[in-house]
């Protein structure tokens, strides 16, 4: 038997990025006898990525500043005009005696001179051998290679700005004989970068498989070994020619001083090298034993073992295990309900493993590049020893019910799951004074979390016209049970708009969203107002560094419940799908305006026309007034309080799908087999939402949210 498919994507982005991907496979299956059965396979796919123009956000003053309000980047006739980076256009004029190069900065044409291209090949190719030992056993034994090849290329040509900006400032300038040296030669910019990963899996398997009277037992055991090798290379190239494939010399070992500063610099570069190896080995057996086709028990058992932990051969390994029972109700004599001809309850504990490959039980160093001070290579510490870091463990406990009725008219299932995370990572305080820093990484924390899972299904008309249904519910709450922590201020869980990271603290969930108390602005200054000691004060240093204690927990970072509904109609050839989803129980803090930002980077916020500007603003505003001198921590304050936190709970219409299919059966005279055509429109936006801001709450990161897709298509079998 044999399998073969192709595909082509060609896409244009809406900023003329281009994406290209060819994907191949191949399955063959030759049965060389009765026992024996051979099966291999090729997947290939063929990934081309092309920069296109500047998005909104990606043009910049320089030195990571926000570019500047109402900057004009074209005339009236649409003409390319310099914008100011880095330099005063003033200053630009005049530097160099017009003995350099353009330094202006055009961003409406740079996007031009920029061609940033990555190529990604993976290859994955597979053997299987099957052997029939006799009726109950088989042997299989398997092996799997890919090979995954990634080039990246940017090229900033003579015109491009990055090229022009760092030979200028490399350039070397005798005022008085008006001799110009080149440290940098003059051309393109070529960056080059390479990786690839090597992936090797083998196992070897034995399946049993055996009924007798009212039993049955089946099960699997085996052993798996996994390499997986990563090495990834880099350099840049001065003084490029794309059309002759020349380049130029530099000198990246001596120190040359900048045109405009007179700082000493080493010319910058991309070199670098990197590899890196994991082994993974697992022995594991699982066994399932029914009785009359109604009692279920199973169990499973494996060991993981890594290069990544312990010194010892006996501390490399993680022991996994799981249990489980099922019991088929409806098959039992007793039962009489009719309308309910399946139901069945299952219950299973165990626990699953997981590991940090960036993790090492050995200290490590990384060879680092030229020092500016002795001109000689360096190396720093990578990693420490961790000689007792383990893989983390979760045990879980599953209670399910499934049950359908009549005809399948209503069908689905309940689940209810516990699970207990332990030995999880958590940075650990360690004495100071050993010259590592104050914490290092341990198996010191754990947390839990329970939750439930609803799937319905409904046939709700069978007729001319089907009606389907499904119903997804999620419930899940977690909450973090040890942390061995000594940081117990309120800025180190506080952040500003839209940045959820962990917060390991007990008794909490894993991500929360905590504030600074608000006590409103100040009627004669406008300065935000907060609590310290339980009293209103705007000691904003003491505020930002008090206790977590006397913070305000706003709740969960992500959603407690989903619900997504799914309806299907269908009429002939023809089918309609629309899929609406909801997410509740979670909070977001909004961005506003931060004068620290807009006075240094140029960062502006709508929010600046709603600030406190004289007194009596207070009572219809809550933005902070302007204040100069800068107050660091007043911003800190702001940017992190209770009156900028929202609800993020929304529903939304996910997609809605038309189709229509038919086949040779229906229409004799048809090419093919079968043929479906479709059209696709998704992320049409939302229903409703909890709050009134104008964000999408699942793109808040996100200044322009992302528009509505629509996708044509067919699929065609011969």
């Amino acid at each position: 038997t044999w399998f073969l498919s192709g595909g082509y994507d060609h896409n244009l982005s809406e900023l003329s990025a281009k994406y290209q991907r060819i994907t191949l496979h191949s399955e063959n299956t030759f049965h060389l006898s009765n026992h024996f059965q051979v099966s291999a396979g090729l997947y290939f796919i063929q990934n081309n990525n092309e920069s296109g123009q500047n998005g909104y956000g990606m043009i910049t003053s320089g030195n990571g500043a926000s570019l500047y309000p109402y900057a004009m980047l074209g005339d009236n006739n649409g003409n390319a005009l310099p914008v100011i980076r880095n330099y005063r256009q003033v200053y630009l004029d005049t530097v160099g005696q017009g003995k350099l190069l353009d330094w202006k900065y055009y961003p409406l044409d740079d996007y031009k001179h920029i061609m940033n291209t990555v190529k990604k090949y993976d290859l994955l190719a597979s053997l299987k051998l099957n052997y029939r030992i006799n009726k109950s056993w088989m042997a299989e034994l398997q092996y799997r290679y890919e090979n995954q090849r990634t080039t990246g290329q940017i090229l900033y040509d003579p015109q491009s700005f990055y090229a022009r900006d760092i030979i200028n400032s490399f350039t070397q300038l005798n005022y008085t004989t008006g001799q110009v040296t080149y440290k940098v030669p003059k051309g393109g910019i070529l960056d080059n970068s390479n990786s690839l990963l090597e992936a090797h899996n083998s196992r070897a398997q034995l399946n049993y498989t055996n009924t007798w009277q009212q039993h049955q037992l089946t099960g699997v055991a085996g052993a798996e070994i996994r390499e997986t090798k990563n090495s990834v290379n880099a350099y840049r190239t001065y003084g490029y020619n794309n059309d002759i494939l020349t380049y130029g010399n530099v000198d990246y070992t001596t120190i040359h001083p900048i045109l405009v500063t007179g700082f000493p610099s080493f010319i910058p570069t991309t070199s670098s090298m990197g590899k890196n190896l994991n082994r993974f080995i697992s022995a594991y057996i699982n066994l399932a034993y029914t009785y009359k086709e109604r009692y279920t028990l199973s169990a499973s058992g494996r060991r993981d073992a890594s290069n990544l932990f312990g010194v010892n051969t006996n501390q490399k390994w993680t022991p996994l295990w799981s249990s489980g029972a099922a019991w088929q109700i409806s098959r039992e004599p007793f039962y009489q309900l009719s309308w309910l001809p399946y139901l069945k309850f299952s219950l299973t504990y165990g626990y699953s493993g997981n590991v940090d490959p960036n993790q090492s039980a050995v200290t490590t160093i990384m060879y680092q590049s030229t020092s500016p001070y002795t001109l000689t290579p360096y190396a720093s510490i990578n990693r420490y020893a961790n000689p007792d870091l383990r893989g983390e463990k979760t045990s879980q406990l599953n209670a399910r019910i499934d049950f359908k009725t009549n005809g399948n008219r209503i069908s689905g299932s309940m689940e209810y799951f516990m699970k207990k995370g332990i030995d999880l990572y958590g940075l650990t305080p360690i004495d100071y004074t050993t010259g590592i820093g104050n914490t290092v990484l341990k198996n010191t924390a754990s947390m839990k979390g329970n939750g439930f899972d609803v799937e319905l299904n409904t046939i709700n008309t069978d007729k001319k016209i089907k009606w389907l249904t499904t119903l997804l519910f999620n419930l899940y709450k977690d909450k973090v049970t040890d942390y061995y922590t000594n940081i117990a201020r309120a800025n180190s869980y506080i952040y500003g708009a839209n940045v959820y990271t962990l917060s390991p603290l007990k008794g909490y969930p894993v991500y929360s969203v905590f504030s600074y108390r608000w006590a409103g602005l100040d009627a004669l200054t406008g300065n935000p107002i907060g609590y310290f000691n339980k009293q209103v004060s705007g000691n904003y240093n003491s505020i930002v560094t008090d206790s977590l204690q006397n913070a305000v927990y706003n709740g969960h970072a992500f959603p407690v419940t989903q619900i997504a509904l799914r309806n299907t109609f269908s009429y002939g050839p023809f089918s309609f799908s629309l899929n609406i989803v909801g997410k509740f129980g979670y909070y977001f803090r909004r961005s506003s305006i931060d004068y620290s930002g807009l006075f240094n980077n140029g960062t502006g916020h709508a929010d600046f026309a709603l600030r406190w500007q004289k007194p009596g603003d207070e009572m219809h505003t809550n933005v902070a007034s302007m204040m100069y001198p800068l107050i660091g921590n007043r911003d800190v304050f702001y940017s992190g309080s209770e009156v900028l936190v929202e609800k993020c709970d929304h529903i939304r219409l996910q997609y809605i799908a038309l189709s229509y299919e038919c086949t040779k059966k229906q229409f004799k005279k048809l090419p093919m087999q079968r043929l479906r055509v479709f059209a696709n429109a998704s992320n049409l936006g939302i229903l409703w939402k909890a709050n009134s801001v104008q964000m999408d709450p699942d793109y808040l990161n996100n200044v322009i949210p992302p528009s509505a897709t629509i996708a044509i298509g067919c699929n065609i079998s011969f």
